[in-house]
């Protein structure tokens, strides 16, 4: 199995006149009890017409455990982070729209032929289904916390990086994922960006795919970290992201909201993560802006109806 393969496999298909007309691509971590059984019904729902890109972060590449000679696989085990991960992916990928899709999710073939025939212009998010509630895309609270948006009635602030529909150019030219994010976030901060430069997200309304979710942080090792980035990464879109305006307006109820979080992560198990995480937050260097910052007008008309917690 090949690490950082060199790119003569991604040449030869570019060349060639019979392009893929979309490009799945994922990022794997570990889990191969779950993707045995999800990865199946991808490889029985493409067609010559589909290619499949997934970059493994996992520590063991999981083309050892796993059957992936149908897709290509590209293996990490330094593992840069979930953003990483998708930027290089749609750097690889050779069709012109992308698919970015979690390897939990289970796909079927009329499902995948309805996705790969919208021809979008700009970010589309995709409806999972997970242990039973359906979600599409990310909200914002009016305070500063993104979140999977359950209600459909909200406001639709961009694509989840577990379901998204896009062009290539978007990541691959325009606005890549912040990958000082690492994970989890970086999906919200990346559709603020998007916000900021007038590209605004539509979604697939008539899709619905099912999601195992929390594959790769099962381990208490995996719930620690997802505690420390969450709020880290929070922080730190909130400082790089949102105007001065906003900040002030919505800071006293978001830092307010984050303490109340730690109570609840202390009673988890892990209270000591999300302090670590705080910290981070506050001191970490994140990189110049995007785009404009959302100005206060604009936030309150993205947060509209989002006054839950």
């Amino acid at each position: 199995m090949d690490r950082y393969p060199d790119e003569s496999f991604g040449e030869d298909r570019v060349n060639r006149q019979d392009r893929p007309v979309l490009t799945i691509v994922s990022v794997l971590y570990g889990g191969h009890e779950v993707l045995e059984k999800t990865l199946a019904t991808w490889r029985a729902s493409i067609d010559s017409s589909i290619e499949v890109v997934f970059v493994d972060h996992s520590p063991t590449s999981m083309a050892e455990v796993l059957d992936l000679s149908w897709a290509r696989h590209e293996w990490n085990p330094d593992n840069p982070g979930f953003a990483a991960g998708v930027n290089r992916a749609v750097e690889l990928a050779n069709s012109g729209h992308i698919f970015l899709l979690n390897p939990d999710v289970f796909l079927t073939p009329t499902a995948l032929a309805r996705i790969a025939s919208a021809k979008v212009t700009g970010p589309a998010a995709i409806a999972l289904r997970t242990g039973g509630v359906e979600h599409s895309g990310i909200e914002y609270s009016r305070w500063g916390f993104c979140r999977d948006r359950v209600d459909v009635g909200r406001h639709l602030v961009g694509a989840s990086g577990g379901a998204a529909l896009f062009p290539r150019h978007l990541v691959h030219e325009q606005i890549p994922f912040p990958e000082h994010l690492f994970a989890w976030g970086e999906d919200a901060e990346w559709s603020l960006w998007l916000i900021s430069n007038g590209i605004e997200t539509t979604e697939i309304g008539d899709v619905i795919l099912d999601h195992v979710g929390g594959h790769s942080v099962s381990s208490s090792a995996g719930q620690r970290l997802k505690a420390r980035l969450l709020v880290r990464n929070r922080i730190a879109t909130f400082r790089r992201a949102l105007s001065r305006g906003t900040k002030v307006r919505i800071g006293v109820p978001f830092f307010a909201a984050i303490a109340a979080n730690g109570a609840r992560k202390v009673a988890q198990g892990v209270g000591w993560s999300y302090l670590q995480g705080i910290v981070e937050g506050l001191r970490m260097e994140v990189p110049p802006r995007l785009g404009a910052p959302i100005a206060w007008p604009l936030w309150k008309t993205l947060t509209e109806r989002s006054q839950r917690r």
